[in-house]
């Protein structure tokens, strides 16, 4: 059209209005995307924003450009279209289907559509873009840089990834049982997580009520000596032994545990299990060894579960006599049937430092805790000496 120079003024008006249309809709489209990308990639706990941003420039430019040169460019029909609703009854529309005739007719057709394109200016051309597309576009905006930053903090372990919401979703919660472990008149029970040696306000509570709990429930010691435990499947509980007093020694549990000390553990059902014992002599060596060997962190603990033979530590159970309960059941215990423990434990004691500590094989923390634990039982076995002699 070259019949009049202000139709390029008319033309750069539309043109404005179909790049910023091509770009809204080229952009919106590139961070939707870009949110499915950034998804997938917090689900697995990557990183997005090197993929999102790179995507978001190729998808966003690509869809705007091919919007632009094949939907949205102005060409001079769609111009003169826009001009005409404007108020010129279709003069520019008719100009252009005879922009080639040069019949008297068509001269005269194109004088009248000039005087009344004066009439009119380019800033009367709206530009009109919808608020629906202008919405969705800052909406996927904030959506792709919101789920980006989030891929950023999965990555880094600042929040979880998405793949492990869903695991914890589908993983079933860990059901919990109770175990109730009970003794003889010939042994008792102790649980160094918990117990009521030297706690008076817990002695009398349990003489008072028949039970006592700790803070959370989870153990329960009973009057008769018995306790019981709540425990979650699949987590080790808490160290529980078997003591048996003077002139028994311990054979057995009634599930089949050899050990005299033992985890509670839960099998899926309420369970009781009790410690069983014999007349015999107590291997009370033996047993100290096994208890060093197989739970040296109780060594560090400030109540020794070992700390035999007092005589006057404050028990809950038959009395007292040592920090297990049970009266006087390991006191004066001789080995050999002659030999009181108490003259000579010393000279092991000494014996198993020396062994530890000249050990290259043996970690630090494991050699600490048995040297804490020997020093504990010399200590003991040292006051209880003096004390009888």
């Amino acid at each position: 059209m070259q019949a009049f120079k202000d139709y390029e003024k008319f033309k750069k008006r539309l043109s404005s209005e179909g790049i910023i249309k091509a770009v809204l809709i080229g952009f919106l489209v590139a961070f939707a995307v870009a949110i499915i990308t950034a998804a997938v990639c917090w689900y697995f706990g990557i990183n997005a924003l090197l993929i999102v941003i790179p995507e978001i420039v190729v998808i966003g430019s690509g869809i705007s450009l091919c919007l632009y040169y094949f939907k949205y460019r102005p060409t001079a029909k769609t111009v003169a279209v826009k001009v005409d609703e404007l108020g010129l009854e279709e003069r520019m529309i008719t100009m252009c289907e005879y922009e080639h005739d040069d019949s008297y007719m068509a001269e005269a057709q194109r004088k009248d559509a000039m005087k009344a394109l004066e009439t009119v200016n380019e800033k009367m051309l709206p530009i009109a873009v919808s608020v629906g597309l202008i919405v969705f576009s800052i909406l996927s905006f904030v959506g792709g840089a919101f789920t980006s930053s989030v891929t950023v903090l999965a990555a880094e372990g600042k929040i979880k990834s998405g793949k492990e919401i869903v695991s914890e979703l589908l993983e079933k919660p860990a059901e919990q049982y109770s175990v109730r472990y009970v003794s003889s008149l010939f042994g008792t029970l102790y649980c160094p997580a918990f117990n009521t040696d030297g706690n008076e306000e817990l002695q009398n509570e349990l003489l008072s009520k028949g039970y006592v709990s700790n803070d959370d429930g989870s153990i329960i010691l009973y009057s008769d000596g018995s306790i019981e435990m709540t425990v979650t499947e699949g987590v080790d509980g808490e160290y529980i032994f078997a003591i048996p007093k003077k002139g028994y020694t311990f054979v057995q549990w009634s599930d089949g545990e050899l050990s005299p000390f033992r985890k509670s553990s839960g099998n899926g059902i309420y369970s009781e299990i009790t410690a069983i014992y014999e007349e015999g002599d107590f291997d009370i060596e033996g047993y100290l060894n096994k208890i060093e060997a197989n739970i040296p962190t109780l060594s560090d603990s400030s109540h020794k579960p070992y700390d035999i033979g007092s005589g006057n530590s404050n028990s809950g159970n038959n009395g007292g006599g040592n920090s297990f309960g049970g009266g006087d059941g390991l006191n004066n215990f001789v080995i050999d049937g002659k030999t009181d423990y108490r003259h000579v434990y010393k000279d092991y004691a000494d014996e198993g430092l020396d062994r530890a500590n000249n050990d290259a094989n043996m970690n630090e923390r494991l050699k600490k805790a048995i040297n804490n634990y020997y020093n504990s039982i010399k200590a003991s076995s040292s006051d209880e000496t003096d004390g009888n002699n």
